[in-house]
């Protein structure tokens, strides 16, 4: 999936970039009055956050694309996968007039849905920054098989990159403040862990196609 590859090979890249830096910042030592190296050290949290919200964002859209290519249209698939086909019917049936309670009939004597009826617009990013609930539901939704989070470790990671980007992003910490907390090492590890995260998100994903996970 395009978006996962795009994702891994950011990651590398900055992988890269910050390996550099940390070679760049030992050299210049004490000559760094400006502190450069702890604000390069927090705005590597923007660009994580950012990879990471471009993963989720895209991800349901490029899935059904995946799936389309495997199956039938005609295919009904798994309730939790019907709750995304079937919003709207939802959303009509919490009205007290007669097209609600049509709806409401039609949800409980048909409340099932087709690969058809998966939505091209709908999305798991719900415009909230990126972190561990992201892909819990995404888990949930499409049925995946163990944890969502890699370990406890990378779970604390995706909640760190989220606050830590937010921080910066509102303006409610300097940079260099945030650097100054910050190692290379730390700073590294966090891009192990987002990269470690997408891959698990891509192992999952692989398996449930194999199985056809979808089908109800």
């Amino acid at each position: 999936m395009h978006c996962i590859d795009s994702a891994i090979t950011q990651l590398d890249g900055l992988r890269l970039r910050y390996q550099a830096l940390e070679s760049e910042a030992l050299r210049r030592g004490r000559l760094d009055k400006y502190r450069i190296a702890a604000e390069q050290r927090a705005t590597c949290f923007i660009w994580l956050g950012a990879i990471l919200e471009a993963v989720v964002r895209d991800f349901a859209h490029e899935l059904r694309s995946e799936v389309a290519l495997i199956d039938d249209d005609r295919t009904v698939v798994r309730g939790s996968i019907a709750a995304i086909c079937l919003n709207s019917r939802f959303s009509s049936a919490s009205s007290s007039n007669r097209t609600g309670m049509t709806s409401r009939h039609e949800i409980l004597n048909h409340g099932h849905a087709t690969l058809s009826e998966w939505p091209k617009a709908f999305s798991f990013h719900d415009q909230k920054t990126v972190d561990d609930r992201s892909f819990e539901i995404i888990w949930k939704t499409l049925g995946y098989d163990g944890s969502y989070v890699v370990s406890a470790f990378h779970q604390a990671a995706l909640r760190e990159i989220r606050e830590n980007r937010n921080s910066l992003a509102h303006g409610e910490v300097d940079p260099v403040t945030l650097g100054r907390t910050l190692t290379f090492s730390v700073v590294l590890t966090r891009v192990k862990q987002a990269t470690e995260t997408i891959e698990w998100l891509e192992l999952a994903t692989a398996e449930w196609l194999r199985t056809t996970g979808w089908r109800a």
